[in-house]
């Protein structure tokens, strides 16, 4: 895990924006909330645009402390 992560993750799966895009259409949620540790680390322009123009709302919840 990333040493900003206030959560020691094991494992996970690598997936794509449109693959996380596909996962998430059937709900009704049109927010995302960017967290994890410190968001804006891994966090890009590119992902945030993928998901404006598909009708996200986002937000980032950050621990303020990057370095």
């Amino acid at each position: 895990a990333c040493s900003f992560c206030d959560t020691d993750f094991e494992t996970g799966t690598k997936m794509s924006l449109d693959e996380i895009a596909a996962h998430i259409r059937p709900f009704a949620a049109k927010w995302i909330v960017w967290t994890g540790g410190e968001p804006t680390l891994q966090l890009t322009d590119e992902k945030v645009a993928f998901f404006k123009e598909k009708g996200y709302r986002q937000a980032i919840e950050t621990n303020g402390t990057r370095r």
